[in-house]
């Protein structure tokens, strides 16, 4: 019965975990590029999200995502972060309706690691975020991607309670490119 289930998780596995398509991903925040916010970081400030995407093999409604993230903002001391994520994206809303076709709806959760760097110490905190991604199909090498995060932020305290279980929203607008795509037919570099 264990050689079983061994051999049914690896099926499974294998067949998710088989990638089809790498992508690179360029987001920056909306509200900090726009609006700034009100901890004294003005319209303009870079909140970038480099992200590095494998995409598994389409399925009847969509395909798995797993990325590894790198993000980095300006703000009155040095915010870094390092993370893994993974999802699954649903891209065949309407197959009768081309336009429709193009949407992509991708749930994200990940976990990562944070880096504060505050009057000469650099401070780590683990977090999770969870996410959404929307994302419209412009050709077959590029996105349009509307990002929207939920992040646990551990290098902020509430004031009345010193708790540091503070959770943040941030949406960020991007493009992602796709690098290669390893499809049933021949495989393809875009650049």
């Amino acid at each position: 019965m264990r050689y079983i289930t061994l051999i049914l998780l690896f099926l499974i596995t294998s067949n998710s975990l088989s990638q089809e398509k790498v992508s690179l991903g360029i987001f920056q925040d909306a509200r900090l590029m726009f609006l700034g916010d009100h901890r004294g970081n003005g319209p303009g400030t870079m909140d970038v999200i480099l992200r590095f995407k494998v995409e598994g093999k389409q399925n009847k409604i969509g395909y798995f995502v797993y990325f590894l993230n790198y993000e980095q903002a300006n703000l009155a001391s040095t915010f870094k972060r390092y993370s893994l994520s993974a999802g699954y994206t649903f891209n065949t809303i309407n197959l009768k309706n081309n336009f429709l076709n193009r949407f992509e709806f991708t749930p994200i959760v990940g976990y990562g690691i944070l880096h504060r760097d505050r009057s000469n110490s650099l401070d780590k905190y683990y977090n999770w975020s969870f996410g959404e991604e929307t994302a419209f199909k412009v050709s077959p090498f590029m996105k349009i991607s509307l990002l929207t995060q939920l992040m646990q932020r551990s290098d902020l305290k509430r004031k009345k309670t010193n708790n540091r279980r503070v959770g943040r929203f941030s949406w960020f607008i991007g493009t992602v490119f796709n690098l290669v795509n390893f499809g049933d037919e021949k495989s393809s570099y875009y650049f």
